[in-house]
């Protein structure tokens, strides 16, 4: 009996030594920024971590599902109309009707329920500021005994997608046909997915698919590939801390952004995402830690001293999803065209 009881608790720190391991990797991968290819070689170069390890680690997030390799996009080359929406529920019983509502809502991508005077956020896509206006109107009507009010911010400069900042790029946004966006909607969901499959899936011969995503590139819209984190996934004791800053600036949107990258170059790993929004004075910020003084830290050495704050507003993320936008925009190419 001791025996049983000395290797049973033997196996359990084991597997919990492990999935600390596995989860470090993730990190790791998730953190180290854009990729050029999918390909284990190119993620091995960048994160120091050998092949053959490698090619193991991912499989297992992989199937887990804790983890994922998707390519990388230049929203601002798209022709898509983005906004991020903040919502007020009008009382805390309706909050989790709320994020499932929200994660069946047609262009709706990255939503996020939070503590604090606001109860969720969520980013929207659409083909224009029209449907963008209307998807927001349907979504009020759907739940509007349910909502106290929202705010809607367009956006009009991003840094997204685990360490990528678009930039402004001065030849305008691309065309895509429906096979583009059913590409990209595909490499959303696995990057690593062989040419053979995607062609199946496509209705399109393998090198055709090479060719699209080499134009893709070529044009802009492809980055490349990064390491994206599956967060409703991940074990709650395993998640970090994640916190939305609404911080007021009494500066211009070069100082903004200069600050932005600024945060970028020093790379921590900490910064989730930001962005810069019409209609507000400042800068939205995720920051993510393992503990709440790591971030006061992050907050007091850079986004404090000197940078003309004169309000913050700091929102605890308390669940998160996301869905694939990308298959929305590939049943409506023809609104693009």
């Amino acid at each position: 009996m001791f025996l049983t009881i000395f290797t049973g608790n033997l196996g359990s720190a084991m597997r919990k030594e492990h999935t600390k391991e596995l989860l470090e990797q993730m990190e790791k991968i998730c953190n180290a920024g854009v990729f050029g290819s999918p390909k284990i070689a190119d993620i091995s170069k960048k994160t120091g971590i050998p092949g053959k390890k490698l090619s193991s680690v991912i499989k297992e997030l992989h199937k887990l599902k804790y983890m994922k390799i998707v390519v990388s996009l230049n929203y601002e080359k798209l022709p898509i109309t983005v906004a991020e929406v903040a919502i007020k529920s009008a009382h805390p019983d309706f909050n989790e009707e709320i994020f499932n509502t929200l994660k069946e809502i047609e262009y709706v991508e990255d939503i996020a329920a939070v503590s604090g005077e606001i109860s969720h956020f969520f980013s929207i896509m659409t083909p224009s500021m029209k449907e963008l206006n209307t998807g927001i109107q349907k979504f009020k009507n759907s739940l509007n005994d349910k909502i106290e009010y929202t705010v809607t911010m367009p956006v009009y400069e991003y840094y997204w997608d685990e360490g990528t900042f678009f930039p402004k790029m001065d030849h305008g946004k691309v065309k895509l046909d429906e096979k583009d966006w059913q590409l990209l909607s595909l490499l959303k969901k696995d990057a690593m997915m062989p040419l053979t499959e995607l062609g199946e899936r496509m209705e399109l011969r393998a090198p055709t698919v090479h060719r699209r995503i080499k134009m893709l590139k070529d044009r802009g819209v492809i980055n490349g590939f990064i390491g994206s984190r599956i967060w409703e996934n991940v074990p709650k004791k395993h998640l970090p801390i994640r916190m939305i800053f609404d911080i007021k600036y009494s500066a211009s949107s070069e100082l903004k952004r200069e600050l932005i990258e600024e945060i970028l170059a020093k790379k921590t790993g900490m910064l989730a995402f930001a962005f810069t929004a019409f209609g507000g004075a400042g800068v939205f910020f995720c920051l993510r830690a393992n503990s709440l003084a790591a971030i006061q830290k992050f907050m007091n050495t850079h986004l404090v001293k000197g940078k003309r704050i004169f309000d913050v507003k700091s929102y605890l993320v308390l669940n998160s999803a996301r869905r694939n936008v990308f298959d929305d925009f590939a049943k409506v190419a023809d609104k693009f065209l």
